[in-house]
């Protein structure tokens, strides 16, 4: 019975003006809190697991001491730090395509997806999101074609052989692909063994490429977790030990893309709940003859509250629908065009169904409360002064 009243009345211009506010409500709600919930994913996931945030460049060569230290995971020399870049026939034909040697330092950094880790000469493994291709910029904005990504699945098991000016430099047999997701490598990236590493570098006269590791002084520290960053630098300090940092992490930027969608949530909902209410008072109001009407005929305030609510109820969902449609069309064309460098870079954004969940629980319960608020004291009053 409600829904058969309900579905006579719902289209009039006040609902419409409704609709609206809850449509533009959601996805102010929802971008909100889905850039918040990103970003902690982001830094959880990727940020503090990436292995550049954890890798320390140190002025000394006493491997043995340094090793000694707390939560240091591997000590190698600092001429293993940087990847290589080669072309590849078996990838690009042409040439222009771009494949990044790494040296293994710690094999509990990478998730072997396929196959298996990498334990002879002249085996390797590649991200089983592949793109070995060179990245074309266009009028300086970076365009990347994913149709060309290749999988792991046909990349397993095959060998491939990296050259520098047409001239062979080594082959390779890919015995497992690991999750770029995990590691934030480029879709490129293929590691090979430290030895097979060492045979690259150690002739760099024949290679007209700059190989910047060759000159690296030093030894490089890989830190077990992020956490454990500071605690390492503080015993570095004690031992006098000059250091860097290979890269780091914007911890206060980080923290305001964590942070400020919360806070604007709030205050979005709060204005959501002021503008809520001055609204509904205005509609029950203007319904007032309506509910006057069901009233007269026997209905009880009770049930009259019941048929508002529903109505208001009904335009939420199809709101709320349309909203997460929209959300999904957004947040996939950032996603996928532009930041699509950033995916090639090892970042992926990734979807999670949570900001939609928690999105419609804050905004029902908001709804339901003002609706139950502003029913109890506008309801009754409006209805009297029509029936007097």
């Amino acid at each position: 019975m409600y829904f058969g009243y309900v579905r006579k009345h719902i289209l009039n211009w006040k609902n419409f003006i409704l609709f609206l506010i809850f449509l533009f409500t959601n996805l102010a709600i929802l971008l909100s809190i889905s850039v918040g919930y990103t970003f902690t994913l982001l830094k959880q996931s990727y940020f503090y697991k990436y292995s550049g945030f954890r890798t320390i460049i140190v002025d000394s060569i006493d491997i043995n001491n340094l090793k000694k230290m707390d939560h240091v995971l591997a000590v190698e020399d600092a001429k293993y730090r940087n990847p290589l870049t080669f072309s590849s026939k078996d990838f690009d034909s042409d040439l222009k395509g771009e494949v990044l040697i790494n040296a293994l330092i710690s094999k509990e950094d990478l998730k072997i997806k396929r196959g298996r880790m990498i334990k002879n000469a002249n085996e390797a493994i590649c991200s089983d999101t592949f793109f070995p291709y060179e990245i074309e910029v266009r009028n300086g904005k970076t365009i990347f074609n994913k149709s060309r990504i290749i999988s792991g699945k046909s990349i397993l098991n095959k060998s491939f052989s990296i050259y520098e000016n047409d001239e062979k430099i080594a082959t390779y047999d890919i015995v497992g692909t690991f999750d770029t997701k995990k590691t934030m490598n480029a879709l490129n990236s293929c590691y090979i063994l430290k030895d097979d590493f060492e045979k690259i570098i150690q002739d760099e006269s024949d290679l007209n490429q700059s190989i910047s590791n060759s000159n690296e002084s030093g030894s490089m520290l890989l830190v077990d977790k992020y956490e454990n960053v500071e605690k390492v630098l503080k015993s570095l300090e004690k031992a006098n030990i000059s250091y860097y940092v290979v890269s780091e992490l914007n911890e206060e930027y980080i923290k305001i893309l964590t942070y400020f969608p919360i806070f604007a949530s709030i205050i979005i909902s709060l204005l959501f709940m002021i503008v809520l209410e001055s609204f509904l008072s205005k509609k029950v109001k203007y319904r007032s003859k309506c509910n006057a009407i069901l009233k007269s005929i026997g209905f009880e305030n009770k049930k009259i509250e019941n048929i508002n609510i529903l109505e208001n109820i009904i335009l939420f969902f199809i709101s709320f629908l349309i909203s997460i449609i929209l959300y999904l069309i957004l947040f996939f064309y950032i996603k996928n065009v532009l930041l699509a460098e950033y995916i090639y870079d090892g970042t992926f954004i990734p979807f999670s169904i949570v900001p939609i969940i928690l999105s419609f629980i804050l905004e029902i319960i908001i709804i339901l409360l003002v609706n139950k608020r502003v029913l109890r004291l506008k309801l009754n009053k409006s209805v009297e002064e029509i029936l007097l």
